[in-house]
């Protein structure tokens, strides 16, 4: 929870380094009622994630584990270096025999001194982390997108107040970003289409986090159209 914590900070803390280098701190201040709504948005989105996770895993089997050649690697990803790591997990499934599977990518260093994991009941998925765990992190997921929501209102409240018609140029900024958007989500939708509406076709099982992934892939695409017609549409008249 603690790195989860800090991973989230150190990504906003980024976030933020960012957009004021790109667009200013004027400009950040005057948009900081939609920025403050997107991240609450972002971990709403975290916390169903989490939340399906935990329902997903809900029947798994907690049974003696432990880990093993745990190592670690340095990759170029989007313009910056991040560790991953790998390890091999040995558990004793429920039919006493000893079973190992290696997990890598992973984003979190493992914990060395685990001495159970949760393993599906036909024995094809392990996990080093309980259930109830990640609902309690879907919990702080929901809690903070609503804090970061209600910290919304009043700033949308005095952004109103101090501008209270949209300039060209704020239509205009409105519009690219929307096209941007809409560019990405669709993207993101099609990428994965086959793994939900192909599953769909082939009645076949559809993972949680594609049908997410691809939902709000949709919602972000869809949203955008409507931002980007909107603010053409100001900018005729």
């Amino acid at each position: 929870m603690i790195n989860s914590i800090l991973l989230i900070a150190v990504t906003v803390c980024a976030i933020a380094s960012y957009l004021m280098g790109r667009f200013g701190v004027e400009r950040i201040k005057k948009n900081l009622h939609l920025i403050v709504l997107g991240f609450a948005l972002f971990m709403l989105f975290i916390g169903v994630l989490n939340y399906q996770g935990a329902q997903y895993s809900k029947n798994f089997k907690c049974v003696p584990g432990y880990i093993t050649d745990v190592k670690s690697t340095r990759r170029y990803v989007s313009k910056h270096f991040r560790t991953e790591y790998s390890c091999v997990i040995h558990y004793t499934f429920t039919d006493g025999k000893m079973y190992y599977t290696k997990q890598d990518g992973l984003v979190d260093k493992p914990n060395e001194n685990l001495s159970k994991v949760w393993v599906s009941r036909d024995n094809e998925e392990v996990h080093m982390f309980s259930p109830k765990s990640s609902l309690s992190s879907s919990m702080y997921n929901f809690m903070l997108a609503g804090l970061l929501f209600l910290i919304s209102i009043p700033l949308f409240i005095l952004h109103k107040k101090k501008y209270p018609r949209l300039s060209a140029d704020e239509l205009e900024d409105a519009s690219i970003i929307g096209m941007i958007m809409s560019f990405v989500g669709g993207i993101v939708a099609v990428l994965n289409i086959n793994a939900v509406i192909g599953n769909f076709i082939r009645h076949e099982s559809i993972e949680y986090f594609n049908l997410d992934i691809f939902v709000v892939g949709l919602l972000i695409t869809v949203v955008s159209i409507i931002v980007v017609v909107y603010s053409k549409r100001k900018l005729k008249y």
